[in-house]
């Protein structure tokens, strides 16, 4: 998120720089990058949740007892989502990596 941003905010600068000279003050500006946090994830959200309920059907198939909208299990994935890319990747991945014995 934040290298988005901070994307979004260094391609505006020039427009930053524009209202600020027209009399801006640093709680508008600071409104503008947050407006736009916001709606890239709520976006993501929206996004997320859809592709997840889209894709229950398959996740049904696979697991015994769950509904295709459980709350519970779209609330835990959604919770754990944010740590699957802190871990490390299995050895078997690695194996092929070339600098890698």
């Amino acid at each position: 998120m934040y290298s988005v941003i901070s994307y979004g905010v260094t391609q505006r600068t020039r427009e930053i720089g524009l209202r600020v000279a027209l009399g801006a003050q640093g709680s508008d500006i600071a409104r503008l990058v947050l407006k736009d946090g916001v709606l890239l994830t709520v976006g993501g959200l929206i996004t997320g949740l859809l592709g997840a309920v889209l894709l229950s059907d398959l996740m049904v198939a696979f697991l015994y007892g769950i509904d295709r909208t459980d709350p519970i299990t779209l609330a835990s994935v959604s919770a754990a989502s944010p740590y699957s890319g802190r871990l490390p990747p299995p050895p078997l991945l690695l194996h092929d990596m070339p600098g890698r014995p």
